[in-house]
């Protein structure tokens, strides 16, 4: 066994080199983004040579107002992850929700492939107010499978502050209506979420949810295939609404430890109302 010299023939056409995924979603106040770029197709203990300029398009974000593009090129010298640099700006005047830009990989070296060479760079404006998050919202939602649409009462959902745990909310009667029936996303301890000091909100995972007849549940949130993930999830503010950025499941693990959904749904939105369920 030995490993090829720089020096020493190689076919690049076997290399692929992608961005790990095709859209990004960032607040405004992330400051610095960096985004993962992958070689891939040999050995990473393989010496190689390649390069890729990287160049931004400007859509309804704008370089040098809303973001600037630090890095230039991405090389490598064997297969792996690297990353380029974006210095997300935090616009004071920008009203809109979310703004958007382009980044794509101009690939220099001869032979290598790319199927994933662009990605789309979402920032949300997350200039949060603070004092204006709690009072009564309604709740909407599809199933994750099928797309069914269900709702809270109106104004059925309050969220209210923690009065000693700064930065702390609590969302309060997450119940589904049905005619008669209520669906609650909780049978356990109110959810909540959290708004750290640059505004940022986020849905903290592994809330109890209770017992919904097969064990002790927690949330999570889901790739768009469907697959859990146990991060804080993004909640993302438009004006009356606060918008849930992934898709939102309540599981729990059976005794031979494999997952148990309870629920699943997305396009999770609680919009404020000036109606208040009694």
């Amino acid at each position: 066994m030995f490993a090829c010299s720089k020096s020493e023939s190689f076919d690049y056409s076997s290399l692929s080199m992608d961005f790990s995924k095709n859209k990004i979603e960032v607040g405004e106040n992330t400051k610095l983004l960096e985004i993962p770029v992958i070689l891939s197709g040999c050995r990473n203990d393989m010496p190689l040579s390649v390069r890729a300029e990287v160049q931004a398009t400007d859509h309804s974000a704008i370089a040098g107002v809303d973001y600037e593009l630090i890095s230039k090129e991405v090389t490598f010298d064997a297969c792996g992850t690297g990353k380029l640099l974006v210095r997300i700006l935090d616009n004071k005047e920008v009203t809109e929700g979310t703004q958007d830009f382009t980044i794509d990989l101009k690939i220099q070296t001869e032979g290598v492939q790319t199927s994933m060479g662009s990605v789309k760079v979402i920032i949300i404006n997350d200039d949060v107010e603070e004092e204006g998050l709690t009072g009564f919202y309604t709740l909407t939602l599809q199933t994750f499978l099928d797309g069914t649409k269900f709702s809270s009462e109106v104004g059925g959902v309050e969220v209210v502050k923690d009065e000693d745990i700064p930065g702390m909310y609590y969302m309060r009667k997450l119940a589904l209506i049905n005619g008669d029936q209520a669906f609650p996303l909780t049978a356990g301890d109110d959810l909540y979420f959290t708004v750290d000091d640059n505004g940022n909100i986020s849905l903290p995972a592994n809330q109890n949810i209770g017992d919904y007849g097969e064990g002790n549940g927690v949330i999570c949130s889901l790739t768009q295939e469907g697959n859990p993930v146990f991060e804080p999830m993004v909640i993302r503010q438009e004006g009356k609404k606060l918008i849930f950025t992934a898709p939102l499941a309540g599981v729990t693990y059976s005794k031979e430890k494999e997952l148990i959904p309870y629920y699943a749904f997305k396009n999770v939105v609680l919009e404020k109302t000036d109606l208040k369920k009694n």
